[in-house]
């Protein structure tokens, strides 16, 4: 039952402290409204048949980087996967400290960066995303700040994050960077936010706030965390993966839009109990009670595509195998669903191209994936 990271996130706050599914469709299942002047849509379970529109989403898998002999194209810990506008790919390789990129057919190119606290230089690298002018951004939690680098490598600056916890992090078609980041109150509380930065970090606005409850000799398996991705004009996708209720923001930081859906069903069975257990939480100490509740939250991750559409995808699986995704175009409705395996994330939607990461394959290799997006 591993989550993507979930070890890695709790050692990070230490730090700073596939088939297609073509289900039966609704011929409606919207209902539109406004909460406080936003406009709302609501979704139902099943996906809607837009009139004049595509009816399904197929992926066709192109390109598998991970295999074969080349030391260069394989990897130790995979944490990210992006791609540039020409195609190339950028994975960020935790354990090795360096990004590792490849040509459009797979090819190993270059690295970025290295282990060490130097300029340029990674110590607990966390994330990367490739901006809308192609710079690779990095997220170093250990050197507490972010590396910008040319496409070919080339150093271009670096901001100082030491002032903030930060978790995840974004950079607009204007530069504005939006992360999400855990602060600490006097009482010892852990407080979520999501906040909206200047490009230079000088100034910065929070957009929400999410407080996560903390009870002696307690954990919780779910600890509620923010989700986003940015839009094609510099907004923010953001939602919080307890509930299903994503919010759209434009730039100016104001929200324009919710998109709600009526999540399944997810019971958390006692074979996914003892998984959860095993794989995450197998270490606690005595005297530590872990708290699992009785479903699994409604949302796992969230990637926002060029598009403009906004890929979710949730702890349910499919019959077929794999977890289910849940697709909803620019307008907020829910058009289509696609299954990916237990261990494949999505990173990235681009140019009609899917890229996912592989924690671990069926022989415990990590993977990177490319697949075609194909609207039918």
């Amino acid at each position: 039952m591993k989550r993507p990271g979930y070890a890695f996130m709790i050692c990070l706050l230490a730090v700073l402290v596939g088939a297609s599914v073509e289900p039966p469709r609704a011929t409606s299942s919207l209902q539109d409204s406004k909460e406080k002047e936003i406009p709302v849509v609501r979704n139902s379970r099943k996906p809607v048949r837009v009139p004049g529109g595509p009816s399904r989403l197929l992926l066709v898998e192109e390109l598998t980087i991970g295999r074969g002999a080349d030391e260069n194209a394989r990897f130790s810990d995979l944490r990210t996967v992006q791609a540039d506008s020409e195609g190339r790919i950028y994975a960020l390789d935790g354990k090795e400290c360096l990004i590792k990129v490849f040509d459009p057919e797979g090819r190993f190119v270059r690295t970025i960066g290295k282990k060490g606290q130097g300029p340029g230089e990674f110590s607990v690298p966390s994330r990367i995303i490739l901006t809308s002018e192609d710079e690779v951004v990095a997220l170093d939690a250990g050197n507490r700040r972010l590396s910008f680098f040319k496409k070919d490598g080339t150093l271009v600056k670096e901001l100082s994050t030491a002032k903030w916890m930060f978790l995840r992090f974004r950079v607009s078609s204007r530069g504005d960077i939006y992360a999400d980041q855990a602060a600490v109150s006097e009482q010892g509380d852990v407080v979520l936010q999501i906040s909206k930065f200047s490009p230079d970090l000088s100034s910065s606005i929070v957009l929400a706030t999410e407080p996560r409850e903390r009870a002696p000799n307690r954990v919780n398996a779910f600890p509620p965390g923010f989700q986003h991705g940015v839009t094609r004009d510099g907004g923010l996708v953001w939602a919080v993966d307890s509930r299903y209720e994503i919010t759209v923001v434009g730039p100016d930081g104001k929200p324009r839009l919710k998109i709600l859906k009526d999540p399944e069903p997810n019971p958390i069975r006692e074979e996914a109990r003892k998984a959860i257990i095993e794989e995450d939480f197998k270490g606690l100490p005595a005297g530590i009670t872990l708290d699992i509740p009785s479903h699994f939250p409604p949302i796992r991750t969230l990637v926002v595509a060029d598009t403009d559409h906004i890929i979710v995808r949730t702890y349910v699986k499919h019959r077929e195998g794999g977890h289910v995704h849940d697709v909803f175009d620019p307008e907020g409705r829910f058009v289509a669903q696609f299954s990916l395996g237990e261990e494949e994330f999505v990173m990235m939607a681009r140019d009609a191209k899917l890229y996912t990461l592989v924690r671990e394959d069926t022989e415990g290799i990590p993977l990177v994936k490319r697949y075609g997006m194909v609207w039918k």
